[in-house]
């Protein structure tokens, strides 16, 4: 997945267009952000000294990834979830297969720079400190729990989620 810095437009106050990138359809015609399903992008918590900065924090990240999901990245793509205020402070990691994220290159490539990011679809949901966003039909359930944290999943397994996340550090 090609999780690329956002850059700041023009016009800070107007926010980007989103582009559902697996329903297709045109690129718009101006800057905007591609959403891809966010069940095949999982964001990963992690425990990472807050002394850790750089290259050696990522290094870290990857260490306890490798430790805790079977001891290899190979055919992963893992990126630093650089959210909320304190981006060299980050600790969650988004993850998806290599192969999923070169076909998701290959399909935004036609669009070249105005695609200025591609992320998990959960995180286009608004964000804010200590609020959630939660959004479902019959299928799926998107949850953003505030600014550093959300899913997609499949209802009974969102519900765990919810549940687990009420009892670490439920919204105000």
């Amino acid at each position: 997945m090609s999780l690329l810095k956002p850059r700041k437009s023009r016009d800070a106050a107007a926010p980007l267009p989103v582009h559902d990138l697996e329903a297709g359809g045109a690129f718009p015609a101006r800057p905007f952000v591609a959403v891809v399903p966010g069940e095949a992008v999982p964001l990963i918590p992690l425990d990472l000294p807050e002394a850790l900065k750089g290259a050696a924090r990522e290094r870290v990240a990857r260490r306890q990834l490798r430790d805790a999901y079977g001891g290899s990245e190979t055919g992963l793509d893992a990126r630093p979830a650089r959210l909320g205020p304190s981006s060299e402070m980050w600790q969650r990691m988004l993850v998806t297969q290599a192969a999923t994220r070169e076909d998701w290159a290959r399909a935004i490539a036609p669009a070249g720079a105005l695609c200025r990011a591609i992320l998990p679809d959960f995180l286009a949901l608004p964000a804010a400190p200590d609020l959630w966003v939660i959004e479902a039909d019959d299928a799926r359930i998107r949850a953003r729990l505030g600014l550093e944290d959300g899913f997609a999943a499949e209802p009974d397994l969102a519900m765990a989620l919810l549940q687990e996340a009420v009892e670490t550090a439920p919204p105000r």
